[in-house]
């Protein structure tokens, strides 16, 4: 992968997804990549069918794994207008980078994603941070 300067990209502009097309039609549940456009460039994130890894690169508006099985959707986000704040690759235990997470920021509104690599598609979570366990008062 080719280190991307996510900071340099400037404010989200356009979230497309990608879903899996075949002679039954568009299968919008069978995600296969997205492209983020920012101000100044745009990265894709694409499932990887041969080893069900992620690949993360710079967009060209055609899909390298992807090109004749899949259609473009457009998609409302709520993180258009926002900044990078980080980015990752993930790793399973195995060894594979099969996921990557991204969280837009801007002012205090945080909207981290996460993008996994399942079964020749990429299946997308809303990453939410969870408060703190409380300590109870022992009653004895």
């Amino acid at each position: 992968m080719t280190t991307i300067d996510f900071w340099a990209l400037g404010p989200l502009r356009r979230v497309d997804r990608w879903v899996f097309l075949d002679d039954s039609g568009i299968d919008d549940n069978w995600l296969i990549a997205v492209e983020f456009g920012f101000a100044e460039g745009a990265v894709a994130v694409e499932a990887v069918p041969d080893d069900d890894t992620v690949s993360v690169h710079a967009a060209t508006g055609v899909l390298t794994h992807w090109a004749g099985e899949s259609v473009r959707l457009a998609a409302d986000h709520p993180a258009v207008g926002l900044g990078v704040r980080w980015a990752w690759l993930l790793t399973n235990h195995q060894g594979y980078m099969d996921g990557f997470q991204i969280e837009f920021a801007f002012d205090g509104a945080s909207i981290p994603l996460q993008f996994v690599a399942q079964a020749s598609r990429l299946v997308e979570f809303d990453v939410t941070e969870r408060a703190a366990a409380q300590p109870t008062e022992d009653t004895d």
